[in-house]
């Protein structure tokens, strides 16, 4: 994402963000730990259909952020996908829920799948 779009983002969230919290367990997998605790973030939400997609800054940490995606807003079991990223939403790491748990993704699948969460908030960013 360039320079303007990420710009736009940060100002649709600094505009439509809510406080939130991440699950300290997911986050943990994800690699930003909080003792055990949830992980307070800054988050600005998309929905299409039954999809959802978070962007959060992370609070009290320069440059980290989480993207969320779940294929189904409506049902906790449905898959997800998180991805940690710093400055310039550079991919740090990446993780999936899948049949009750959350599990790493390996980095050159991560890659590919953080390219299209990006494509999907490009998107996003330009509706705006």
């Amino acid at each position: 994402m360039d320079k303007a779009r990420r710009d736009k983002l940060f100002a649709l969230l600094a505009k439509e963000g809510k406080q939130a919290e991440l699950d300290a367990a997911a986050m943990g997998v994800l690699g930003l730990k909080n003792g055990g605790k949830p992980v307070p973030v800054m988050q600005v939400t998309a929905i299409e259909g039954k999809a959802r997609a978070d962007f959060n800054r992370v609070e009290k940490r320069k440059d980290e952020y989480v993207f969320f995606f779940d294929d189904d807003k409506d049902n906790p079991e449905s898959g997800s996908i998180a991805f940690r990223a710093g400055a310039n939403f550079k991919l740090i790491a990446a993780i999936e829920y899948s049949k009750g748990k959350w599990t790493k993704i390996p980095p050159r699948i991560a890659a590919t799948l953080f390219a299209q969460q990006i494509e999907q908030w490009i998107h996003t960013v330009d509706a705006n």
